[in-house]
Parts: C-alpha cells; structure tokens; sequence
C-alpha cells in the first residue's frame, strides 16, 4: 500500500511540473482566469505530493482533493468567460 502513496506522490509531482509549465510559459495565453485556476491546481498537487510522502490523516488527503477541484472549476470558469467574449466578438465583427 505504501508503494501507491509513493506513485500518487511522484505522479503529483510530475503533474505538478507539468502545471508549472503551462502557467510559466510565455507562448501561453490563458487568461486571468485559467491562469489562476492552474495555480490553484499545481499548488494542490504540491499539497497531495507532501501528503502522499508523508503519513497524513484523511482529512489532509480531502483539503488537497478539495483544492484540486477548485483550481479545476476557476478554469472552466475562465474558458466559459473566455468562450463568451469570443462569441461576441464575432457577433460584433458581423453585425458591422
């Protein structure tokens, strides 16, 4: 069972990175929205990394899963905004 704990660690890091990348990277144009849900959600995998390393109680386990699901929330909302705004814009663009 250890060994799981020690895989969802490193995955977590890996994902971590990975999250990292996408916020980081200057050819990346998310927005504010998405830029700070992927925030949200490498700083969880950060928190389930250190809970996977180390012999934490279910509740921290939860705290990281609850941050996850919100980092992933704020980016569907920041696509949702995103989608919006391109909708009208080409409402706009064809209208004149």
């Amino acid at each position: 069972m250890r060994e799981l704990h020690i895989l969802n660690g490193i995955v977590s890091i890996i994902t971590a990175l990975a999250l990292a990348y996408v916020v980081l990277h200057p050819r990346v144009k998310e927005g504010l929205w998405i830029k700070a849900g992927l925030i949200v959600m490498c700083l969880s995998m950060i928190g389930s990394a250190a809970v996977s390393f180390s012999s934490a109680q279910l509740e921290d386990t939860f705290n990281a899963a609850f941050a996850l699901r919100t980092g992933v929330l704020i980016v569907c909302i920041g696509y949702a905004i995103k989608y919006r705004k391109r909708i009208e814009d080409d409402h706009q663009e064809t209208s004149t």
